[in-house]
């Protein structure tokens, strides 16, 4: 199970989530792999998190460069489902769900795009969107520290201890870092191994240094 977050932030957006994908095929293996699908001008970016499907669903939104059209998104979804689960029942969508976050930069938008028992497709205009593992607890540090006024730069760590948090709590599942900044009238960019190595150690020494305070307070 994946985590991802879509942060809205004063001067522009954040993208973070984890790269462990895992796959069962009689026995259960890890892989490491980006999960954020792009067009080569980044005019949409897609986050995409659960089975392969979710994959093919992503695939399609960038090939056809989804501008947002609730409908159009709902039509590219039930495609991939229709081939992909041609003659089996339509229950099967809960044990195969795609999840994903879909960021349009240069219109400063963002979509969240669920297929479970029926294809839901929202926007989120602002604040944050969280995608995957939701249920993780490491959100606390998401819902208490991160807010609209912050610049990127403090949205990115944020972001990134709420990631690092969720693969330390559920390590099978979600494990490693990949984010993606996209600030306002400015160009993508995917941050690169040794700024998330920096983010990561950030993330182990600002958990560190929560734990002291604990052990230092007093009844």
């Amino acid at each position: 199970m994946t985590f991802q977050v879509g942060i809205f932030g004063k001067d522009g957006l954040v993208l973070a989530g984890d790269t462990r994908a895992v796959h069962e095929d009689n026995v259960r293996w890890t892989t490491t792999q980006s999960k954020f699908i792009h067009d080569p001008d980044m005019q949409i970016v897609v986050a995409q998190s659960g089975h392969s499907v979710s994959l093919k669903v992503a695939q399609d939104l960038v090939r056809e460069n989804w501008d947002g059209d609730v409908v159009k998104g709902r039509e590219i979804a039930e495609s991939v489902y229709a081939q992909e689960f041609e003659g089996i029942h339509s229950a099967l969508r809960d044990q195969y769900p795609t999840q994903l976050i879909v960021v349009r930069p240069k219109e400063r938008r963002m979509f969240h795009l669920c297929v479970r028992e029926r294809t839901e497709v929202r926007e989120c205009c602002a604040g944050k969107l969280v995608s995957g593992d939701s249920a993780t607890v490491a959100l606390f540090f998401l819902e208490r520290y991160s807010n609209p006024s912050m610049c990127l730069k403090e949205l990115t760590r944020v972001a990134a201890l709420t990631v690092w948090l969720t693969g330390e709590i559920n390590p099978l599942y979600v494990n490693g870092l990949e984010i993606m900044e996209f600030p306002d009238g400015g160009n993508p960019r995917r941050l690169d191994g040794a700024e998330l190595d920096q983010l990561t150690e950030w993330a182990r020494n600002a958990d560190s240094r929560i734990r002291r305070l604990l052990a230092m307070a007093t009844p």
